[in-house]
């Protein structure tokens, strides 16, 4: 790392690390200079800060003990969030090159859209405020994003298809990853204990239990008395993992075959009756119930690697400086 990096880098962590900043008056604190170049383009220093500044309340609260951790966490993000600023102008000078034109219009059109998330222009304007931007430097910075985003889908999302024969080819190279452990379909009944010896509730999932074994309807008796969350549904939880399942209801629930409901099953702040209606034995999803998520990974996969490759292309022929 060159010096001047260096004291540019220790230089930002400083200031950073002062107390939170409010309003514009905090301006004069930050932390002013240049922190790359990319051919004619600038990086600032403060486009750096206000990047990092964004996570800077998560790390206070993770490492609020741990100053030295801090500082290296705020270290690795400033790296991160430069290689990403970096990338950004990489992309804007391809864009300049390469004659593609978004007109102006559109992008005008794209930031009224994206103002009135804000409810009005005045609650856009006090946002800014708040973060001490101005509106000229929001839509500069918005028009940026627009672009980045246009260019990705032009060079890299535009040009990916996944073919039928390459997700069946991950599947079966894959089983592993689609097997799923023994499921069940369960219906549950629950009662919340006040206490750990509660009698009135073992009173009352008794009384449940008995009108159960006469022949009553399970899931009538879940939307009248149960207190889990899918009483509505008639205590239905749905297909699930045993291994998913809390360790009471599982030790309740493992042995019993469809059609079949638990005696009580009781843990120390409540008790259920646990219903199976269906079972399926361990088995590996069918390529049908996968092909979707298997598609979307390898789309995934697929436009990580080509935008690497269209980005190191351009960065081969970019002159970057860091400072």
């Amino acid at each position: 790392m060159k010096w001047n990096m260096l004291q540019r880098h220790h230089a930002l962590i400083a200031v950073l690390l002062l107390p939170a900043f409010s309003g514009r008056g905090a301006e004069t604190n930050r932390v002013n200079g240049i922190a790359a170049t990319v051919n004619d383009s600038v990086i600032t220093v403060q486009e750096v800060y206000r990047a990092v500044e964004t996570e800077l309340p998560r790390l206070r609260i993770q490492y609020a003990t741990n100053p030295a951790k801090l500082r290296e966490e705020l270290g690795k993000l400033e790296t991160a969030f430069l290689d990403r600023l970096v990338e950004r102008q990489l992309v804007l000078s391809d864009y300049k090159d390469s004659g593609f034109n978004i007109p102006e219009s559109f992008i005008d059109d794209q930031l009224k859209e994206e103002i009135s998330r804000y409810g009005d222009r005045v609650g856009f304007i006090k946002t800014l405020q708040a973060q001490g931007k101005t509106v000229e430097e929001f839509r500069r910075e918005f028009r940026e994003a627009l672009i980045y985003n246009i260019m990705s889908a032009q060079k890299v999302r535009n040009q990916i298809t996944i073919s039928p024969f390459k997700i069946e080819r991950y599947y079966d190279a894959n089983q592993e990853k689609f097997k799923v452990g023994d499921q069940v379909k369960l219906r549950l009944i629950e009662l919340r204990k006040s206490a750990e010896e509660d009698p009135a509730a073992v009173a009352r999932a008794t009384e449940i239990h008995r009108q159960l074994a006469e022949g009553a309807s399970f899931d009538e008796l879940a939307r009248q008395h149960s207190t889990g969350t899918s009483a509505r549904e008639g205590g239905l939880v749905g297909m699930v993992s045993l291994d998913e399942m809390n360790e009471y209801i599982r030790a309740g629930a493992k042995d019993l075959k469809a059609g079949e409901f638990s005696g009580l099953i009781e843990a120390p702040s409540a008790i259920w009756i646990a219903k199976v209606e269906e079972v399926k034995p361990a088995h590996v999803k069918p390529l049908s119930e996968v092909r979707d998520q298997i598609e979307k990974d390898l789309q995934t996969e697929e436009t990580v690697r080509r935008k690497q490759l269209w980005i190191d292309s351009i960065r081969a022929k970019a002159y970057i400086r860091t400072f």
